[in-house]
């Protein structure tokens, strides 16, 4: 995943849930994750939160990029 860049060039980090845990903040690698269906959400303050459903099949890899807007 992957927070829309400030106008200094600054990325702007977001909290980042999968499955309702909280794993880290942007930009941020995970490990390889089981197969199957996943909930990705993206939250920070002052910004409408993003989530997206995944769906991982055996040995694939996903690259997620999402812009937060702000409220």
């Amino acid at each position: 995943m992957q927070s829309k860049a400030a106008k200094d060039g600054r990325a702007l980090w977001a909290n980042v849930y999968l499955d309702g845990k909280l794993v880290g903040q942007t930009a941020l690698n995970l490990p390889r994750l089981a197969p199957g269906r996943h909930r990705v959400v993206l939250r920070r303050p002052g910004y409408h939160s993003v989530s997206r459903r995944v769906l991982l099949r055996p040995g694939q890899r996903r690259v997620l990029r999402a812009t937060l807007k702000k409220k």
